[in-house]
Formats: structure tokens, C-alpha cells, sequence
């Protein structure tokens, strides 16, 4: 217990209980002469025990009566906190029982940033060494896990709450002491100068690859700054940083290298406490709800929404109901529709004037989920109508309190086609089957729709025809998650405007966490046991059980059992998730298609253009903000290059090109150089790790990998788990790929068509026809289509 100055005199002049706020009545005669022989009664028995070594054979009874008599007592003791081991008060001793923690019942958090990539696995490898008690996890997988409980302890992620890197955590709180009063009471007791503390408010530069031996911890100088090279980073550390390490060094006085790696990790935990308490706050004023409590941040924001709203949502129990919902939930769209454009105007170096003028924009929406959850959204179905009670679809309002979602068959006009080519409607989420795919992607191998908010109005408002409606699911809706997400946005633009980067990323974190969680699959969750191997009985049975998946006997006495679930509770409100999907994607459809000339717009409507790049609703925001774009290579959705006019598309040759790259990069940082400025335009390649795009893949290699036709392959670093041992992986993948299965491709490897088109057909009969396929294309592309009157 710990005790602070004046304590031990407050406990001794306290008069009633601070917890039930009774007085201590002092006991009669006759409880304390009970209490008296209870208590001779049990050293009397425990005399005998030490004399005759054996149990007496009354212990119990006396143990039990020796409690009822000190129960009675209702005696004064100190309570104090089980967790921080702090002095509460004085309290009866009946009082302070029923305070107590029980075991297994209140949870102990311990915060871990990446525990389901990094600190579970050390954990796994020594826990059943110290405790023998249960383990309960939140598997992702049978060897990744979201959260661990061990005993009454409760190992937590806070990467699950905020995914980034604890070095960007820490930016984002800026230099105020007051967002670091750990870190700062921690050093401050240790003697510290504020000067000094304030150098750590960062996360540390540390050597990891150079760290390999026992013998550098007792190195007397900081290393080199060439030892801070990372292979996971593949390059150094700036000159900033390493200047930085050296002034810890030098002001701390460090005397080895291992003073200087204890610092680090000191900091490192104190830093993550600062972060975590400042999100613990935040969410404690905002929404009254305790993240230690939360495995992820979906999972608190979703409670903070409906807490918010009030809005109670009815689960569906028709099972065919659900099954349609299911059926209906699709993302937007992702495709490549044009491959390669080149700009030509008077921004460009290499204007021909004799050419038509030609712009690229690279646009994106604001917020594009959080504008749709602002929109009528269901709370209720209602129950599944026949095509014949469902009403006119043109006819049904988006704001009624009475929607419909229907179930309908579609045909697009053939003379609709081309119109529809680069943005096709009514998405469907299928597996691509060979026999789709063009001669282009045949090469490279070688060598129902369901919506809601009335995406069919959107449909037949451009010529969709419906064909059939099977029914359709009545709801009930409203616009009940609209005031939860334009209150974070409002707060997130006071904290823009204070500077509080960590309030502006806390509150984008509020809007997007929840989406997932209106459409959480809980078919996919998993049932890992974590027995210890002596619990060879009930790894026998659970092995024998119908339901049984796998094993991994893990190193350090732990089996994990992965068995499948015997129930699952369909308890999640997906058609909310349909919804926001099908609203996101109207909104999309309706800027692209009613979008005919953006600058004959502008010009024509300047109040619906705002130049100052705001973070409104239902903006569409210039990603370039008006730098011209020269160039652009799109090879495959999620694996593009954009460069603008004047940049450099070449990829450096040698390290010291690329290092000399970096420290240029550095200045135009410290200049105020913002991202989309980078001299060697935004390049995107998902699978391909950040750094290897950035050092390997410029722009000069997305345009070769399309002329050429040809992958490209690069050596990445990464940590890897096998069996909870962790291990620094080389492994060479492919980087940039041409094939692209989403359209069908034409010969030239730029222009595509939708699956679907009437010319892809025309194509397939004219190569069937014996015609070879370069002609056959050309004719195909070349044919008008005659629309019948």
C-alpha cells in the first residue's frame, strides 16, 4: 500500500467509512469477547498443526467461525487501490470486502502498441512459465491476436484504437508538457530540467540493425550515423534525427551505449502512456466511454454513435431477409478504365501547340462515407413486400420515413454502352472466369443487385432499364446518424484551426471507425483456445469434437486449438452498411455523369467551386491542388503514378542518388514543402511496401512495365511471425504488374471496355470468324451502333 504524507493521520481521525459514509461504531462487550476466542481457538489449531504437522481436523469450522467474528468487528481498516496499490481511505472492514476486485471479474488493462503484430509473440513464449492462469484471446488468426486475457490481466492494442506509428502518435501532440505528464513527472523526479525533458518528446533513433551483440551495450559513444541504416526502412536515418540522438546523448550523459538503449525504451513506454492517457481523455470528455474497456476503436465508436444518437436499431431474425441484405453489400467501384494519358497545355514543357489541348485532374471526394452516413439511413426492416406491393421505384422519396430496398434484374441499352464505358453502373462483386478475359491479359496469364437511398432512380434516371423486380425490403429510416458525424466534423475543424493535430486525427478516427461496424462480418470470426500442454485431456477432446479445425504447439508450453464456431449470432445491423455503400457510390455516379465540363462549370458556376480546399461534405478536392499533371500510368486499380508537369519521372540509380535525394527531400520538408510537391510526382502500388516504391518505383518504371508488358520484382524486409518466434524477413515479390483482370484490355494496353460490351462480343464473332484479332479489334471499335426509333 502506498501511503503519502498525511495519510496515516487522516486514517486514524477518520470517523465513518468513506464508502457506505457510516459512522465506526466502536463493539459491544460481548462481539469482541466472540472475536477473542475465535481467535484463541486458531492459534491454538495452528500450535497443533506446527507440533503434529499434520491439518487439524477442525480447521475449517474454526477458520470459518474466526471470519464471522471478525466480520462482526466491522472494524476501521485502510483501503487502498488494488491496481495502483494507492491509499483511498479509511472504510469498515465489511465495506472494504465488498470493494475488492474479484479475480477474473475486473480486468487489469495492459497497453501494448502492435500487441497483435509484435509484443504477443514474446508474451506467448514465457507467459505459462509464470502463472498458470486460463488464457482467453481475440484471435485474427491461430498465432496473431487482437487481445489477450491472462488471468485478470488484459493485454490491449492501441494500434487497434490508432493505427499509426507511435512516432507519429507522439507528433501529433506537439511540444506542450501539459500532453506529456508522465514522461514529464517520470524525469522531473529523477531531476530533470524541463529543458532536457523536452528533448524527449519525440520517439527516439535507435540502431536496430546495428544492435546484434551483447558487447555494443557497453560501446562509449553513440555509433555512426551509417549504423542507424534499417533494412525494414531500407535507408538511413536523416541528418535531423541523428543530430537529435547525438544532443539526447550529450545532454543525458550517457556513459555506454546501453544507457542510451535503456533511455529509449523508458521513453518509449512513457510516450505510449502519454498518447493512450491523452486518447483516454478525449474519449472520456467526448463520449464518456473508457477505450481500456474497447478492443478497437470501431468497437467504442460504434457504442459513442449510438449512445450519441439514441437511435436503437431492430436486429433482422428473418433468415432469408438477411441473406438478401448480404447478398447486396458491395464496395464502389476500382478499375483502370484509361491506362496511360498524356497532357498537353501551356504548363506543360513539352507543349505542342499543333495538338489539341488537353488537362488531367486527380480528384477525390471529402469524406465520401461519412457524407453518405449523413443521408436517411434504415433502422428497421420492416419485412420482405412482393414485386407486386412495391411501389413505382421512380416515385420513392429518399427522406421518407418508409423506404424500399429492392431486389431487381437490370439490362443496360446496348446504345448505352460506350456512354457507360469508363464508370459502368450496378457494380457486382464476382470472380472474373478466364474465358472473359482479352487477348492482352490471355498473354499474361500465359507467359442479382440489391440497393437502397434509390441507386435504381439513379440507374433509370441514365437509361438503365429494370426488367424484373423479384420484392423488395420495406424499412424503416432516418437521418440518425447524421448529427454524430457533422458534430465530429465541426470539432475537427476547431481542432484544425487550434493546431491540434491530435484532436484532428481523433476526430477522423470517430467518423471512420464506425462505418466497418455497420457491416461487420461475424461469419468470419474465430475461435482459438490457448491450452497449456500439460492440458493434454482437453486438447485430446477438443481434437476429437466435430468442430475441430487445427493445432500449433507453440514453443514455451502453449497449444492453440482452432476449432469452428457450433453458433453464430448474426447480431449485426448489415443493412446499414449496404446503405453507406450503395449512397457512397450514388454520389459518385452522379458527379461523374452530371459532371460534363468542369471548367465550363467553374466558370459558368463559381459559387459551387471553392478554392480554399475545404474539407466539406460533398466536395470533390483537387489532390494536386492545382499543380498541372503531366503524366499519368495506371496500370491496375491501387498501382498508378502521377506526375506533374515539370517533375522528374526517373527512379535514382545508386543508393548515394537516392540518399542524396533524401537529404534534398529533407530541406524542401523543413521549407514547408507539402506532399503533393515532392518532385517526382505521387506513385502507388498496393502489396509493395512504402519504401521500395519510394526509392525503386518512380514514374519511369510504371510507363516501362506498360510498354514492355513485363512484372517487375524487388526484395522487401519485414518482420514475420512463424510459431511466435520473430524473424527479420527477406522476400522477394513482385512489385509493378501489368495484368489487370477488372476490364478487358484492349491490344494497345491503354483503352479497355467494361465486361459486358456489345463490341467485346462483336470481337469474339469476328476472331471465331477466322479474322485475326488486331483486325478483328480494329473493326469491332470502328462499328457505330444503330439505335432502333
Amino acid at each position: 500500500m502506498i501511503m503519502v504524507p498525511g495519510d496515516l493521520e487522516a486514517y486514524k481521525e477518520a470517523t465513518e467509512c468513506w464508502i457506505c459514509k457510516k459512522p465506526f461504531i466502536k463493539p459491544s462487550q460481548e462481539v469482541l469477547q466472540k472475536f477473542e476466542e475465535a481467535k484463541q481457538k486458531l492459534l491454538e489449531a495452528n500450535e497443533w498443526e506446527a507440533s503434529m504437522e499434520e491439518d487439524h481436523p477442525e480447521k475449517k469450522k474454526i477458520q470459518k467461525e474466526y471470519k464471522e467474528a471478525l466480520s462482526a468487528l466491522n472494524r476501521k481498516v485502510k483501503d487502498h487501490d488494488h491496481i495502483n496499490g494507492n491509499y483511498r481511505g479509511s472504510a469498515h472492514d465489511s465495506c472494504n470486502k465488498k470493494l475488492r476486485i474479484g479475480s477474473f471479474e475486473t480486468k487489469v488493462p495492459l497497453i501494448c502498441h502492435n500487441f497483435w503484430g509484435y509484443d504477443s509473440h514474446p508474451l506467448m513464449k514465457v507467459v505459462s512459465k509464470f502463472t498458470a492462469d486460463k488464457l482467453n484471446c481475440i484471435p485474427e488468426n491461430i498465432g496473431k491476436y487482437k487481445a489477450m486475457d491472462v488471468g485478470q490481466l488484459r493485454f490491449l492494442d492501441s494500434f487497434q484504437h490508432m493505427a499509426m506509428g507511435l512516432d507519429k502518435l507522439v507528433a501529433c501532440l506537439g511540444e506542450n508538457p501539459e500532453k506529456f505528464p508522465l514522461t514529464v513527472k517520470h524525469f522531473t523526479e529523477k531531476g530533470y530540467s524541463m529543458d532536457k525533458i523536452k528533448l524527449l518528446f519525440r520517439k527516439g533513433v535507435f540502431p536496430y540493425d546495428w544492435t546484434n551483440a551483447w558487447e555494443k551495450f557497453d560501446r562509449t559513444s553513440l555509433p555512426p550515423r551509417k549504423d542507424f541504416y534499417s533494412l525494414l526502412s531500407q535507408q538511413n536515418i536523416s541528418k535531423e534525427d541523428y543530430e537529435h540522438a547525438q544532443k539526447v546523448w550529450q545532454t543525458f550523459e550517457m556513459k555506454s551505449f546501453g544507457e542510451y538503449h535503456d533511455l529509449y525504451l523508458e521513453t518509449d513506454v512513457l510516450l505510449l502512456a502519454d498518447v493512450f492517457m491523452n486518447y483516454t481523455i478525449m474519449c472520456l470528455q467526448d463520449d464518456g466511454l473508457d477505450p481500456s474497456h474497447y478492443v478497437s476503436a470501431p468497437g467504442m465508436f460504434n457504442d459513442s454513435l449510438y449512445k450519441s444518437s439514441g437511435a436503437e436499431l431492430k436486429l433482422m431474425t428473418d433468415m432469408d431477409e438477411y441473406l438478401m441484405v448480404e447478398k447486396g453489400i458491395r464496395g464502389g467501384m476500382t478499375m483502370a478504365s484509361h491506362r496511360y494519358a498524356k497532357a498537353n497545355n501551356l504548363k506543360c514543357p513539352d507543349y505542342d501547340s499543333s495538338k489539341p489541348t488537353t488537362w488531367i485532374l486527380y480528384e477525390d471526394m471529402n469524406a465520401l462515407y461519412s457524407g453518405a452516413m449523413t443521408q436517411y439511413m434504415p433502422t428497421e426492416i420492416i419485412g420482405k413486400v412482393g414485386p407486386e406491393e412495391v411501389p413505382d421505384i421512380q416515385t420513392i422519396a429518399p427522406d421518407a420515413e418508409i423506404g424500399y430496398m429492392p431486389e431487381v434484374d437490370l439490362e443496360v441499352p446496348a446504345h448505352l454502352h460506350n456512354f457507360f464505358a469508363d464508370y459502368p453502373l450496378a457494380p457486382e462483386k464476382q470472380i472474373v472466369p478466364e474465358n472473359w478475359l482479352s487477348p492482352y491479359n490471355e498473354r499474361l496469364v500465359h507467359d442479382k443487385a440489391v440497393g437502397v437511398e434509390n441507386i435504381q432512380q439513379l440507374y433509370m434516371k441514365f437509361g438503365v432499364k429494370v426488367t424484373k423486380i423479384h420484392g423488395a425490403l420495406k424499412i424503416q429510416q432516418s437521418p440518425w446518424m447524421k448529427e454524430y458525424i457533422e458534430e465530429n466534423i465541426r470539432k475537427r475543424k476547431i481542432a484544425k484551426a487550434n493546431g491540434d493535430e491530435f484532436g484532428v486525427m481523433y476526430y477522423k478516427l470517430k467518423n471512420n471507425a464506425v462505418f466497418g461496424k455497420q457491416m461487420e462480418n461475424v461469419r468470419k470470426h474465430m475461435r482459438v483456445e490457448l491450452l497449456r500442454t500439460e492440458e493434454d485431456k482437453k486438447i485430446r477432446r477438443l481434437a476429437s469434437s466435430p468442430l475441430f479445425v487445427g493445432f500449433k504447439a507453440f514453443e514455451g508450453g502453449i497449444t492453440a486449438v482452432h476449432m469452428l464456431k457450433g453458433t453464430v449470432t448474426l447480431n449485426k445491423p448489415i443493412y446499414v452498411g449496404q446503405a453507406i455503400l450503395d449512397i457512397s457510390k450514388a454520389m459518385m455516379y452522379n458527379f461523374w455523369y452530371e459532371t460534363e465540363d468542369i471548367y465550363k462549370d467553374r466558370a459558368e458556376r463559381p459559387d459551387i467551386f471553392d478554392l480554399n480546399y475545404s474539407g466539406d461534405l460533398f466536395l470533390m478536392k483537387d489532390e494536386t491542388k492545382g499543380n498541372p499533371i503531366g503524366e499519368s500510368v495506371c496500370l491496375k486499380p491501387k498501382m498508378y503514378s502521377v506526375l506533374p508537369a515539370g517533375h522528374d519521372p526517373k527512379t535514382p540509380e545508386t543508393d548515394a542518388d537516392f540518399e542524396k535525394e533524401l537529404e534534398e527531400e529533407e530541406f524542401r520538408k523543413s521549407q514547408g514543402v507539402k506532399y503533393w510537391e515532392k518532385k517526382h510526382g505521387i506513385q502507388k502500388a498496393k502489396g509493395v511496401k512504402k519504401c521500395v516504391v519510394k526509392k525503386e518505383l518512380r514514374h519511369d518504371k510504371f510507363l516501362e512495365c506498360l510498354r514492355t508488358k513485363k512484372l517487375t520484382r524487388h526484395d522487401m524486409y519485414g518482420l514475420r511471425s512463424y510459431d511466435h518466434q520473430i524473424y527479420l524477413e527477406r522476400v522477394n515479390k513482385i512489385g509493378l504488374n501489368p495484368y489487370d483482370n477488372k476490364r478487358w484490355i484492349l491490344l494497345d494496353g491503354i483503352r479497355t471496355l467494361p465486361y459486358g460490351h456489345w463490341r467485346i462480343g462483336l470481337y469474339k464473332r469476328l476472331v471465331a470468324s477466322e479474322i485475326a484479332p488486331e483486325e478483328a479489334e480494329e473493326r469491332a471499335m470502328k462499328v457505330r451502333l444503330r439505335v432502333k426509333e
